[in-house]
């Protein structure tokens, strides 16, 4: 199977070039990615690999759910709530079945939530609110309710929060995705009758692995090779990043 990768080196070196300023640089907020995320995809069989391309390259920037909870694009929220509400869900159930809070637990058990995440969340909220009351209508006692709340509730909080955080960050490593594809005039999947390229992005949720079951795409569409300018292939890649991760790219 011919390598079009190497049939069109100009091709190949600008794809490379924009994936690693319009995607990798662009999205990567870890700040650890660099041009070894981007592999080869052969278009050679050998064992364990039957070529399926005449060649291309698949780029995965690693992240985890603790690091976007809170700052997504609608595209990032729709893939990855789910996750992150599961994880904080499994975080607040095995927390409160560890032995020291046996009591805590039991006291959940018995009221009438569903979640012991919301639970734990409304209890802490609750109590916030009485201190506040307190503190307004009886300014005397404000040192005694400000001491209730910071050694009994503000401690209990914040040993969850680190608990919950381990949760999101170990174990729920996604990536997001940009693979291309290069596809002779007589390959088999090829749509265009001529030696074209296939570009598609997305978040993988194949969680520590990125194998490509795990693959949600934003972004798919197929070029002929010879419409491809380097400023074109600029503008495509920075197009996938966009759609990713458009809401905090905006903003920062």
């Amino acid at each position: 199977m011919e390598n079009l990768a190497e049939k069109y080196p100009k091709i190949t070196d600008a794809l490379h070039a924009s994936i690693l300023s319009k995607f990798v640089t662009e999205i990567d907020s870890y700040g650890c990615a660099d041009e070894n995320c981007i592999n080869e995809v052969s278009a050679r069989s050998y064992d364990g690999f039957i070529a399926h391309t005449n060649g291309g390259f698949r780029t995965l920037v690693q992240n985890d759910l603790a690091s976007v909870e809170h700052e997504m694009s609608e595209f990032e929220s729709a893939i990855l709530q789910q996750y992150i509400d599961g994880s904080h869900n499994m975080a607040a159930d095995d927390w409160l079945r560890e032995d020291e809070r046996e009591e805590l637990r039991l006291e959940f058990e018995d009221s009438d939530a569903d979640s012991a995440y919301d639970w734990l969340n409304e209890r802490w909220h609750s109590a916030e609110v009485e201190f506040d009351k307190i503190a307004d209508m009886q300014s005397d006692m404000f040192g005694d309710a400000g001491k209730f709340w910071q050694t009994d509730m503000s401690a209990e909080r914040e040993e969850f929060w680190d608990y919950d955080n381990g949760y999101l960050a170990e174990g729920g490593t996604f990536y997001y995705e940009i693979t291309a594809l290069f596809y002779e005039k007589d390959h088999r999947r090829n749509v265009t009758g001529e030696d074209e390229l296939f570009i598609f992005a997305g978040i993988n949720t194949d969680f520590t692995y990125g194998r490509e079951r795990g693959l949600e795409t934003v972004w798919e569409n197929t070029y002929k090779v010879n419409r491809l300018t380097p400023a074109r292939l600029e503008v495509i890649v920075e197009h996938c990043a966009d759609q990713i991760a458009r809401d905090w790219k905006a903003d920062s």
